[in-house]
């Protein structure tokens, strides 16, 4: 697994189908774009509701989740339309 793609403070997904998404190289993450209440705020730019979880220490697993308002970018939009 390549470190360079995982870092706390970024979540790297991949949108597969115009709503559902996945985390690219390693890890669980899937989800909904319409679930977490996704609105587009620029052509390359959204904001949607989430919930992180933040640990007490670096790699613990105690800690607390942080619910709020997050941002994000489009980094690369495929010339395929998807319907």
């Amino acid at each position: 697994m390549n470190e360079f793609y995982h870092r706390g403070a970024v979540d790297l997904l991949v949108v597969t189908d115009g709503d559902n998404f996945k985390k690219p190289y390693g890890g669980q993450k899937t989800g909904s774009l319409s679930k977490w209440k996704w609105r587009l705020t620029d052509n390359d730019a959204a904001e949607y509701e989430g919930i992180k979880f933040i640990p007490d220490e670096l790699g613990g697993n105690l800690g607390n989740f942080e619910k709020g308002v997050r941002k994000a970018r489009l980094l690369y939009r495929s010339g395929k339309n998807v319907s």
